[in-house]
């Protein structure tokens, strides 16, 4: 087999497996996490269109085909890279200035590498047995072109350091990098596919092949790791090794094939032998077969060993024919129950001690500033608002309405003089207002069990852009529920009457919030405002 006939083989054998790996990974995932797995699907495009047009020229013997699958070629290559980077960085999380400034200008490069190489001819077709190859001539659009493939190498070394930097997940970062190295293989061979004609030695298209080793090689980690997003698998591990109830796996004869720590615990198994479970509990015959028909019991059984009184459930797993495969059981301490039951009574106590707390501490605020009664409360309504449509729920959402809630508790601690001062404030009485924040922030630090309250309290004067106070800190360097209170303060100030000014127009206001969005505000949480906004056609929102 002559070398010409191995790399026409090689060339069409990676061409069918990039297209069946995308397809497959298409049919599986594309309804999962959708726009990072259309990135991959662009990526599996762009790695078959690349090995189509590099069996493409490899078998043409026109000219002006030579040169067309030769540009289509680099599309390709360009398109892959452009979207390599783009998964990388979702991968990370990427966002800010610095991402979208190296994202915008590779694109740029690439349109640039695409015109300025792909259409430059200093290329020399020639036919080498049954395949055709090609030198290079030396001319400054080869050294953009390597600049290029440079600049993205380093653009995902940026990206992988960041990840690094950013993410505390080991296996995020393992991921990463294993996304990357396989990918580095794609840009090491395209040098050959270059170098070699620079150098009067015919050219091999090996790039090709770096690109099915990347892609399919991203396909694999992609689909073994899930992109760290929960499975079937993972959760069944996690219930069965972390959950707080014996979990054991019982054969169709009740022998014991396994059980998880809870369960090794509350039974005193250790392993050294075979259980039945006859060993373990302390029961009759009738009600071991209802254990093993997955019927419930109507009474606690003793253990045989700790003497603990267990409520038992039981789940009988059947085959497709209806068969037993056998009986998943769960035992739960019936004594510790009452515990958990007395728990939930005190925590509910608490519950209810915390939101007095919260109410009265809201209250003073109130009663120190004149202008602003019910501000809190409204902030509080408008952040839970903001809050209810990123998704925030239960436990989570409570804690952005009593953040929100006291969000100027620090108010406390300034002169009645200059809260409740008509005229407009001298820069000292300025300065001392925005010592409020900080205030706040060291009141509700002794509130551990809510540690939004004082996160809220500190950063709702800060700015997106990196001008408020009392910290400076900007963009997603500033938490997210005082981002969101940030908005729902400005939205509040506006819409109510101060002894300086009347209350402004809606239509103001929404000039305001959309002017402030990027600069002072989360574009995301701004956005979410303006939506309340203009869905509040009968203007009851400040009611």
């Amino acid at each position: 087999m002559t070398s010409g006939i191995l790399t026409i083989i090689v060339l069409a054998v990676s061409t069918t497996l990039c297209a069946v790996a995308a397809i497959s990974f298409a049919r599986t995932n594309i309804f999962h996490n959708r726009r990072q797995n259309r990135i991959i699907l662009l990526m599996g495009v762009a790695a078959t269109l690349w090995n189509m047009m590099s069996l493409g020229y490899s078998i043409s013997v026109d000219a002006t085909l030579y040169h067309i699958f030769f540009y289509l070629l680099i599309a390709a290559f360009d398109l892959y890279v452009v979207a390599l980077c783009l998964y990388i960085g979702k991968l990370t999380g990427m966002r800010g200035m610095v991402y979208h400034a190296f994202a915008g200008l590779g694109i740029v490069l690439s349109v640039g590498d695409l015109v300025i190489f792909g259409l430059a001819p200093i290329h020399e077709f020639f036919t080498i047995g049954i395949r055709t190859a090609f030198y290079t001539k030396m001319d400054p659009v080869v050294y953009y072109h390597y600049f290029y493939i440079a600049f993205y190498l380093i653009f995902c070394i940026y990206l992988v350091f960041q990840c690094f930097r950013k993410s505390r997940l080991k296996r995020q970062h393992m991921f990463v990098l294993k996304i990357v190295l396989v990918n580095c293989v794609m840009f090491f061979l395209a040098f050959p596919d270059t170098l070699l004609p620079l150098l009067h030695i015919p050219s091999y298209p090996s790039s090709g092949i770096g690109v099915t080793i990347a892609f399919v090689g991203t396909i694999y980690w992609t689909t073994k790791e899930n992109t760290f997003s929960i499975s079937k698998a993972n959760v069944t591990d996690a219930i069965y090794n972390e959950a707080d109830m014996a979990i054991l796996a019982l054969d169709p004869d009740g022998k014991v094939d396994s059980y998880n720590q809870c369960a090794a615990q509350l039974l005193q198994m250790d392993g050294s032998q075979i259980y039945d479970l006859k060993d373990l509990l302390a029961g009759n015959e009738e009600q071991f077969a209802c254990i093993m028909k997955g019927e419930m019991l109507s009474e606690h059984l003793m253990t045989k060993r700790t003497e603990i009184s267990c409520s038992i459930r039981s789940v009988v797993s059947t085959d497709i024919y209806g068969d037993s495969y056998g009986v998943v059981l769960m035992l739960t301490d019936a004594t510790s129950e009452e515990k958990v039951l007395e728990q939930n009574i005190l925590l509910k106590k608490k519950e209810r001690m915390t939101f007095q707390l919260i109410q009265t501490l809201s209250k003073t605020i109130e009663a120190k500033d004149k202008y602003t009664k019910g501000h809190s409360a409204r902030v509080a309504k408008y952040s839970a608002m903001i809050g209810a449509r990123c998704g925030y729920h239960g436990e989570q959402l409570k804690a952005l309405e009593y953040a929100a809630l006291l969000h100027d508790v620090g108010k406390i601690g300034i002169s009645d003089a200059i809260i409740n001062k008509t005229e407009r404030l001298t820069d000292e009485e300025f300065a001392e207002i925005k010592k409020h924040p900080v205030i706040g922030y060291e009141i509700l630090s002794e509130i551990s069990e809510i540690p939004e309250l004082k996160v809220g309290a500190r950063w709702h004067h800060e700015r997106y852009g990196g001008t408020g106070y009392p910290d400076r800190l900007g963009g997603e360097d500033i938490a997210e529920i005082a981002r969101i209170i940030s908005v729902a303060d400005a939205y509040d100030a506006m819409t109510s009457t101060r002894s300086y000014r009347d209350c402004l127009p809606q239509n103001v206001v929404r000039e305001e919030i959309q002017r402030g969005r990027g600069r002072q505000f989360d574009p995301q949480f701004a956005d979410i405002m303006l939506h309340i906004i203009d869905e509040d056609t009968s203007y009851e929102l400040h009611e």
